[in-house]
């Protein structure tokens, strides 16, 4: 494993992703990334408030929004709406070159008008995503507006430029939206019960769970709680489970001088040589070798 793969992705109780922006009070995150950065080539499930933009700039991968899978190549684009769950994976461990662009759409609410006319109808359209294809004309004029977008963090007074690239795009989103129907949008049962599943895991990785748990928490059969998770996340509740205490380790790791018993302990393991088991199995490392790493050589979030 490389100096530079250290991702973590912090979520909250709710599931819903504490994005670190770059800079505080203004809402928008702008990285490269790599998918081989991630633990088993994954990122974790998880939403914000925010839209997401993906340009993939060189390889392939898997993004998983809601309960559809995408596969997303070379010079393709994704626009992600606030609130859906998403993630970027890549089941065969296939190297992957992306840009991943966060923005809060508030930054464009300057006015009751504003947001009411342009900014709402986007977010509350029923649409969840969008794959951006270079062969499409405005498609392809959004691809290089997200290239333009992420190019602008480099440079001075780059808030205000970001800020009318990010009016110049959302323009071109706006106008080629496809009607939305009319009347209240139903919202999918079997989502609300994916929800409630996360949120039990949330609220308990640190005690043992059991399968029958789990699915008790939301009042369905083992097998309904397999399906859900194998339509949703493309893996199985046992797999999640074990990322997602791996995930709480690292930040207990990396902010904490607890021993690693004490860790093992505090996210849900069984102990000490089992977590350390299955840190090395994702990360590549002992979780003592991951926390002396990260120490001598810190790296911020990616999302």
């Amino acid at each position: 494993m490389s100096e530079a793969a250290l991702v973590q992705v912090q979520v909250r109780p709710d599931l819903s992703e504490q994005v670190s922006y770059d800079v505080p009070g203004f809402p928008v995150y702008l990285r490269s990334g790599i998918l081989s950065h991630y633990p088993d080539y994954a990122a974790l499930c998880h939403w914000h408030e925010d839209i997401e933009l993906i340009y993939i700039c060189s390889g392939e991968m898997e993004y998983r929004i809601n309960e559809e899978t995408i596969h997303l190549t070379e010079g393709t684009g994704l626009f992600v709406n606030a609130r859906q769950l998403h993630f970027g994976f890549s089941p065969e461990h296939r190297e992957c070159h992306f840009l991943c662009l966060i923005l809060h759409p508030r930054l464009l609410c300057t006015t009751d008008f504003m947001e009411t006319t342009f900014v709402r109808p986007v977010l509350e359209h029923p649409t969840p995503y969008l794959v951006l294809s270079p062969e499409v004309p405005w498609q392809a004029e959004m691809n290089l507006q997200i290239q333009s977008l992420y190019a602008l963090s480099h440079t001075s007074h780059a808030q205000l430029q970001i800020l009318a690239a990010f009016c110049t795009l959302w323009q071109t989103l706006y106008s080629h939206l496809p009607d939305a129907p009319s009347g209240p949008v139903p919202v999918s049962h079997d989502l609300m019960l994916m929800r409630s599943l996360l949120q039990f895991i949330d609220d308990t990785y640190a005690d043992p769970i059991s399968m029958q748990s789990l699915a008790d928490s939301a009042h369905i059969s083992i097998s309904k709680c397999y399906d859900l998770f194998h339509h949703y996340l493309a893996q199985t509740p046992l797999a999640y489970l074990q990322r997602y205490r791996l995930e709480k380790s690292l930040r207990l790791l990396t902010e904490t001088d607890d021993s690693i018993t004490e860790i093992a302990a505090a996210c849900g393991f069984g102990g000490a040589s089992y977590y350390a088991e299955v840190f090395r199995r994702y990360y590549g490392e002992t979780p003592r070798a991951y926390r002396k790493r990260f120490r001598l050589h810190p790296a911020s979030p990616v999302c």
